[in-house]
C-alpha cells in the first residue's frame, strides 16, 4: 500500500493508537485491559461475541508505563519499516493518552497522575519516543 501511494506521488501516515480501558479481555486472551487507573468506562464494546459491557481495567504499574511508551516507539519503527512517511498518535477521544490526561479516568498518585503536569507526562513521553523515529516534523498528535 505504501509503495502504491508513493508511486502515485503521495505521502502516507499511519495512525498509532492504544485503546486502554475501552478494550475487553476477549481481545487479550482473557487478561484485563490496562489503563491509568481501575476506573471502568461506561458503555459497551463490540467483541467476537457481540456487544458486551466494558469491564473494570487493570491499572498500569508505574514501571509498566515505560513499557507502553516503548510499544509506541516500536510501532513507529514498524511503520517506518513498512514504508510509511510518518505517524499520527491518536491521543484524544478516550484513547490511552487521553485517559492519562483526564482526571475522571486517571486517579494516579505517582509521576503520571494528580496534577495536570503529571497527567500530561505519558502523552509527552509517547510523542518524544515516536518523534525519535520519524522526527517531530513527521509526527502528528
Amino acid at each position: 500500500m505504501t509503495d502504491a501511494v508513493h508511486a502515485a506521488g503521495g505521502l502516507i501516515f499511519l495512525q498509532l493508537w492504544h485503546v486502554g480501558r475501552i478494550s475487553h479481555p476477549d481481545f487479550h486472551d482473557g487478561a484485563l485491559p490496562v489503563a491509568p487507573s481501575t476506573i471502568k468506562a461506561e458503555g459497551e464494546v463490540f467483541t467476537w461475541n457481540g456487544k458486551i459491557a466494558m469491564v473494570t481495567p487493570r491499572a498500569l504499574k508505574t514501571e509498566e508505563v515505560a513499557d507502553v511508551v516503548k510499544q509506541f516507539h516500536q510501532a513507529a519503527i514498524n511503520a517506518m519499516i513498512a514504508g510509511f512517511d510518518g505517524v499520527e498518535i491518536s491521543g484524544g477521544g478516550g484513547f490511552l493518552p487521553d485517559q492519562f490526561l483526564q482526571s475522571g479516568s486517571n486517579q494516579r498518585t505517582d509521576q503520571y497522575g494528580a496534577s495536570v503536569e503529571k497527567r500530561t507526562r505519558f502523552a509527552l513521553e509517547v510523542v518524544a519516543a515516536v518523534a525519535e523515529v520519524f522526527g517531530s516534523e513527521r509526527v502528528g498528535a
